[in-house]
């Protein structure tokens, strides 16, 4: 330091020929000039980071949203940095008790549950992991999922609920094995709910919900229903336990659609997970059927009777990039939505 300091000084008085000298130059000019140093150690420490935190854009851009706060992230093995987005700046509130003052307190999510929902490979899987990872929270995979069998799973099981198929088409037993499934589904995502206590200010990500629960009901059902037989009756007990949980808690819903059956039938092919959680017995007509799942007005329909934000995006594109844009949406909808104000002490 003392010797960039001195060489420093001597650049400023006009003391060294070039002011565009290497560090190596500056301490041989530095030495040749001071005969009484015998000797001069310098040791280079070079810290290299693992971690970045950068903000993008600026007033001058005057886009929405901008500037941004991202996060770089070094991976040793790969000797590359990859960006991902983080959480949004923390607003200014204005209070509803003095509207006339801009005041900024602190903000964060609390008690809060982000629900996904969307027909079969519409990303709720994928978008939920990687929301998780990125909030820091927890994530409640789809119960229609973990609660049946792997290896009972049969081609078109899900028609019945529980994906094992051991009950006659049209029957009484059929209706009666559905009706169990579904009444043991609600049970259990109501016990999930009771998890998330309020003292505990805990916040998830869910797959599915109650909202997702209630779609593929309606699906198993809609040769029996109409949509609004199923609304007046089957639906009030849905609507019922998303009410209540969002007395506690804030809840979003985030509707993932895609574009068409071909989307379905694409991303099957290229995911055996996918094939292994939902066998069909015809690819191109099953799929047709399970594009029922992607109607935005039935979801659109239950969040207005719940009161409960609701987000639709088109998750229909591929790739990373349209990972990133999809979280981005959904991080942006959460900030407007979501946050709550915490008095500063």
């Amino acid at each position: 330091v003392s010797i960039a300091k001195s060489s420093n000084n001597d650049v400023s008085q006009g003391r060294m020929e070039r002011d565009d000298a290497s560090y190596d130059e500056i301490v041989q000019n530095y030495l040749n000039g001071n005969k009484t140093c015998a000797s001069v150690t310098i040791s280079l420490w070079r810290f290299i980071p693992i971690r970045i935190e950068v903000l993008r854009g600026g007033p001058s851009t005057r886009i929405s949203s901008y500037p941004q706060r991202w996060e770089w992230i070094h991976h040793k093995d790969e000797k590359e940095w990859f960006m991902r987005l983080i959480l949004p700046f923390t607003p200014s509130v204005v209070l509803k008790n003095a509207p006339e003052a801009s005041i900024d307190v602190s903000w964060k999510l609390n008690n809060c549950t982000i629900s996904l929902m969307g027909t079969h490979t519409s990303g709720k899987t994928t978008i939920g992991n990687r929301l998780s990872t990125l909030m820091g929270w927890r994530f409640d995979g789809e119960l229609g999922t973990i609660l049946r069998d792997e290896n009972e799973l049969v081609e078109n099981g899900h028609l019945y609920g529980d994906g094992k198929g051991n009950a006659a088409e049209n029957n009484a037993a059929t209706s009666q094995h559905k009706d169990q499934w579904d009444e043991l589904i609600l049970k259990k995502e109501r016990e999930r709910d009771d998890l998330l206590l309020p003292s505990h200010q805990e916040c998830r990500v869910v797959e599915t919900w109650h909202s997702g629960n209630a779609g593929w009901n309606y699906f198993r059902r809609k040769k029996e229903l109409t949509q609004e037989e199923f609304r007046s009756t089957v639906l009030q007990q849905y609507l019922h336990a998303m009410t209540k949980h969002a007395e506690s808690t804030s809840v979003l819903m985030i509707f993932l659609s895609v574009a068409s059956t071909n989307t379905i039938i694409d991303r099957r092919l290229k995911d055996q997970r996918a094939l292994d959680r939902l066998p069909l017995k015809d690819e191109t007509e099953d799929a047709k059927e399970l594009m029922a799942l992607n109607d935005k007005e039935f979801y659109e329909h239950m969040a207005r009777a719940a009161n409960i934000p609701l987000l639709v995006v088109d998750n229909t594109e591929y790739g990373e990039e349209a990972i990133e844009k999809t979280l981005k949406s959904i991080l942006y909808f959460a900030q407007e939505h979501a946050f709550r104000r915490v008095e500063t002490r």
